[in-house]
Formats: structure tokens, sequence, C-alpha cells
């Protein structure tokens, strides 16, 4: 479903049986439209929101809604989720991401990123791109 104007991701939550999700180039802002979204796409292990031209700011994937101009929505719940593209969104933090504790994979490139916060839990993580980001700090707990 790349390369469309696709702006939420509410419907799928009916596709239970879900695993790879390709949703690049679209104007997707938000994931679901409500916090149940993630519990119904329990399968769901590969997912790429790269180039999303209404994503911006920073990552929220916790359950609550946050302010406006951010992604929000409910990876969290999206217990076998491995591989995650976020790449090429205007993303200035990377708050909330340590929820997803699962990733394997993690792309964040070409975003605004000026350090990676709350990355700490993520103890699976293999596979981790922040090229072409502005980067000064990297710190470990």
């Amino acid at each position: 479903m790349s390369s469309n104007k696709i702006s939420s991701l509410a419907g799928l939550d009916g596709c239970p049986n879900l695993r790879t999700l390709n949703m690049m180039d679209n104007k997707v802002s938000r994931i679901g439209s409500n916090p149940f979204f993630s519990f119904k796409l329990q399968i769901l292990d590969r997912l790429s929101l790269s180039m999303n031209t209404e994503m911006h700011q920073e990552v929220n994937v916790g359950l609550r809604q946050s302010e406006s101009s951010c992604l929000t929505g409910s990876l969290v719940g999206l217990k076998k989720l491995q591989y995650l593209n976020l790449a090429a969104n205007q993303l200035i933090s990377t708050r909330g991401l340590s929820l997803v504790n699962s990733l394997i994979s993690l792309d964040l490139s070409s975003n605004h990123l000026t350090s990676l916060d709350e990355m700490e839990s993520l103890a699976l993580l293999q596979v981790l791109n922040v090229s072409r980001n502005t980067i000064q700090e990297v710190r470990v707990n």
C-alpha cells in the first residue's frame, strides 16, 4: 500500500493475520484511531512507515493521544513487531520507542534527531540505522 495518499491505519484492525505492512510514502500521521488497534494485529512483525509527509516531530507509541504533529498510536501493543522503519519522517525525538521492546531492527535514518532518547530497554535490537541525522550525543547507561 505504499505510495498512496493514505492518512490512517485505522481500517486495518480487521486484518488479524497481517504480518507485514508497507505504508511507505503516504500521509500517515497516526497509527490507529483507538487504543485497541495494536491488540488486533498480534502477529504483525514488519512495519514500514518511512517517508510519510504528515508524520513529524516525535514518535509517541503509548496508548494515550498526544499533541498534534506527533506520530501517535499503539505500537506498544504490537508484541511481535521486530522490524520498524520510520526513515525520512522529520522526527526530532525517539521518546517512547523503548516501549516497543521486541524490535530487532529500527531505521530512523534521514530524520532530524539530535540524540537517541529512552532507547536503553531495546535489548533485542541488532540493527539501528540513524544515518543522515544530526546526532550530537549518544548516552549509554
